[in-house]
């Protein structure tokens, strides 16, 4: 990871583990097991705006007639422009394009890649990513120095924390693991370098093909849309008319058996 000269200390990402406690409690090894041959299904999601063959850093793009460049003032002053990033689970259609490339979720694996809660922007601020680091107050330095780089993980820890929180979410009493837009609690990924060809899965060139394909493909793991599953509760439970998202009965899903995918941890 690259920072900024004299500016931050190196996190320790080992020692960052220390402040996820589902590390520090007992999983039965099965079940873990189990989780992480699933999770290995669970593609990586990168959203542009144009045709992309290979998955490049903003600072392969820095020119200002780019439209795929997404890094200010503060990603660069942290060096994080020489980073793709991905979400997990559920793409982001929101802000960065049309395109949303499934990618092998095995780069999350990959000694060089790191992951970490929540997006800078999001403990930042939309005011101070505008800013390099250096010219934030100390209370903005601070925070990121605890809520993003402390809680920093490599990659390979970080797809061990989601599979026990996979894990707390069936014995809690879920029937299926819900995902957010933007792959909200599953993580920012961030991988150095050229995300090349043979990584890239698919094109889901807008949201008619997520509904239509993605979304069944997410059930037959045990995952689903959190929309979907909004719109069962509102439509199944309480009558009521779907509004946007499509309930898992409109999709064709037998929610009986998606459920079913995590019968072995229930017990």
């Amino acid at each position: 990871m690259l920072y900024p000269e004299s500016f931050l200390s190196t996190p320790d990402l080992a020692q960052n583990r220390s402040r996820y406690p589902e590390f520090s409690r007992a999983y039965d090894a099965r079940q873990l097991a189990y989780v992480r041959s699933i999770l290995q299904s669970l593609p990586l999601f990168h959203s542009s705006r144009s045709s992309l063959k290979t998955i490049e850093p903003s600072s392969n793009m820095m020119n200002e007639g780019n439209s795929n460049r997404n890094s200010y003032a503060l990603d660069i002053s942290l060096g994080l422009q020489q980073y793709v990033f991905f979400n997990w689970g559920m793409p982001d259609w929101s802000q960065y394009g049309p395109h949303m490339y499934a990618v092998d979720p095995r780069v999350l694996l990959l000694p060089q890649t790191v992951a970490t809660p929540w997006d800078i922007s999001a403990i930042a601020g939309l005011t101070d990513i505008e800013l390099p680091y250096s010219q934030l107050s100390r209370k903005a330095q601070q925070r990121i120095q605890h809520d993003y780089y402390g809680m920093m993980l490599t990659g390979a820890d970080w797809f061990e924390f989601i599979a026990r929180r996979v894990i707390d979410s069936v014995h809690a009493g879920n029937p299926v693991y819900e995902l957010r837009n933007g792959g909200v609690g599953m993580g920012e990924i961030k991988f150095p370098g050229i995300v090349g060809s043979e990584w890239i899965k698919n094109d889901y060139s807008g949201r008619e093909q997520l509904e239509k394909v993605y979304y069944p493909s997410l059930y037959a793991l045990g995952f689903a849309y959190e929309g979907s599953e909004q719109a069962r509760r509102e439509m199944v439970e309480l009558g009521r008319t779907r509004m946007t998202d499509p309930t898992p009965e409109e999709l064709g899903i037998d929610y009986v058996q998606a459920a079913s995918i995590w019968n072995s941890i229930r017990g």
